[in-house]
């Protein structure tokens, strides 16, 4: 059941993990199928992932990504860091029996036991809607929603799965209601109670393990190891894997019969099939995720921020089209030299930050800086020792004209504008703050109005000659005032502004023995 949510939770990550949907939907695929064998309470998980590909392709990032969306345990490890107990290097006991037993608080304990009850009632839900008059699209859209939404909310379910079945949304709507409808009486009326005992999954918990760089501990003869170093470690990967109890001296024992163990490596010097026969037989899943591109790298960077502050962008610094299709073609180049992926992204973008906040630090303030095509390719070229800044070297005369920013001092009636924007700035936060205060009192004034009211910010005007107080009534924010209330006013305000706030209230009238 749960595999049908594969769908939904790569959807969710699309902007995220860039160019390896296939990849992302296998591995969902493969972790829910576990969850379900454990939730089922079934002795043993089903899958063990073999994730490959180039180096840079995003292989831990897409498994980290989408435990967090399944919102479960996950622990990451490189395989250079251990070695058998006798060699230098940590004891790879360690990895279940100390690392991964950290991960597992009461939180998180929590979260899984919220998740099995989900499941458990969708899936009963489900057994009454297969008995149902229900067409095949419609009991498939029940499954792939009950499901997703074990997962994320029913509303990001739901845009998924109208995107996915474009032209059908009104039947998309009309299946979700009805699940609701079911699951509403489910868990009206049944009591799953089998909430995850702490101890308990502690001692036998489920998650993720994901070791990189597998294949530094693959026997090759050509690299001049002998075979009794590295087999006896891949020996111990397999006990791991296939599911045992494994036992450390110093941190007690576990279970990893329901963790998912994902092994990832780039596989450039050696071949899968120098995995010993065993373990290798273990990793049923295959995934490889695939070599990125331009189109890649582009959507990627985009999704990248320049470090500039946001009250400078437009003003002080400007960002032309093209930016990050200039980062995308460097990094096109570079990986042609040297493979590293999307690492090369992060590279590039930071070397435009650098170059950034260089260019800012020494801004002399005549010209605003331009982020284009060309300033990139100078970022990424740029050597600290040369004191040669960007801005003596570039033209910023066509951003001059565009903007209207010139060298010229702030002359009067520039000045004059800015402080009439202040001015309806101030008047704009204040009509704000009173509308709050006013709507608390279902349009009136508080009670505790000369506690609670700075008459002078209701007398401040805007740049037209308008008070605050003046506009509440007039835009009808301010609809009545006690007697009280407005005998304390007409002691305020002048007679103009009282008269006219009095012209515009239509929910009292004022007594006539109110004089000015």
């Amino acid at each position: 059941m749960l595999t049908f949510a594969s769908y939904a939770v790569a959807e969710k990550l699309s902007r995220h993990v860039v160019g390896q949907r296939a990849a992302v939907e296998d591995v969902v695929s493969a972790i829910c199928e576990n969850m379900e064998a454990f939730f089922l309470e079934k002795p043993m998980k089903v899958n063990n992932i073999l994730l490959y590909g180039p180096t840079g392709s995003g292989k831990t990032e897409l498994a980290r990504s989408i435990t967090k969306v399944l919102d479960i345990p996950f622990l990451k490890e490189t395989m250079n860091d251990f070695t058998l107990t006798g060699y230098k290097g940590r004891d790879p006991q360690e990895i279940v029996t100390r690392d991964f037993k950290k991960l597992i608080t009461s939180e998180e304990v929590k979260a899984i036991s919220e998740k099995r009850e989900k499941f458990l009632v969708r899936k009963e839900a489900l057994e009454v809607l297969k008995e149902s008059d229900l067409s095949s699209i419609e009991f498939l859209i029940a499954l792939e929603f009950a499901s997703s939404t074990v997962f994320m909310t029913e509303e990001e379910a739901l845009s998924i799965l109208r995107g996915k079945y474009r032209g059908r949304e009104s039947l998309v709507d009309s299946v979700a209601s009805m699940v609701n409808i079911v699951l509403w009486d489910f868990e009206g009326n049944i009591n799953i109670g089998h909430a995850i005992d702490e101890a308990e999954f502690r001692s036998k918990p489920f998650g993720v393990v994901f070791i990189d760089e597998i294949d530094k501990i693959l026997i090759n003869e050509r690299d001049g190891y002998s075979e009794s170093f590295y087999r006896p470690l891949q020996e111990f990967i397999l006990t791991m894997v296939e599911g045992s109890v494994v036992t450390h001296e110093d941190w007690g024992s576990i279970d990893t019969s329901h963790i998912t163990f994902i092994l990832a490596g780039a596989f450039i010097n050696h071949s899968i099939d120098e995995i010993i026969p065993e373990l290798k037989g273990r990793l049923n899943v295959r995934v490889k995720v695939r070599e990125l591109g331009y189109e890649d790298y582009l959507e990627i960077a985009r999704l990248q921020k320049l470090e500039i502050p946001e009250i400078l962008s437009g003003k002080v610094v400007k960002i032309r089209d093209g930016v990050f299709e200039e980062v995308a073609r460097i990094c096109e180049e570079l990986n042609a030299e040297e493979y590293l992926g999307a690492r090369r992204i992060k590279e590039v973008i930071s070397k435009v930050n650098r170059a950034i906040k260089k260019e800012l630090t020494f801004f002399s303030g005549e010209e605003p800086l331009v982020i284009d095509k060309s300033f990139v390719r100078w970022a990424v070229s740029f050597d600290s020792s040369r004191s040669t800044d960007y801005q003596s070297v570039s033209v910023f005369s066509d951003f001059s004209r565009d903007s209207g920013l010139g060298k010229s001092k702030l002359n009067k009636t520039k000045m004059k504008e800015i402080k009439k924007r202040l001015r309806d700035k101030i008047f704009r936060d204040l009509v704000e703050k009173y509308r709050r205060k006013i709507e608390e009192f279902s349009g009136k004034l508080t009670v505790a109005f000369p506690f609670s009211v700075n008459v002078k910010e209701l007398k401040f005007k805007n740049s037209e000659g308008k008070t605050v107080i003046e506009y509440l009534v007039e835009k009808g924010i301010l609809k009545e005032m006690t007697e009280g209330n407005f005998r304390f006013l007409k002691k305020k305000l002048s007679k103009r502004i009282v008269d006219n706030i009095s012209r515009h209230l239509v929910v009292r009238k004022f007594p006539d023995d109110i004089d000015f």
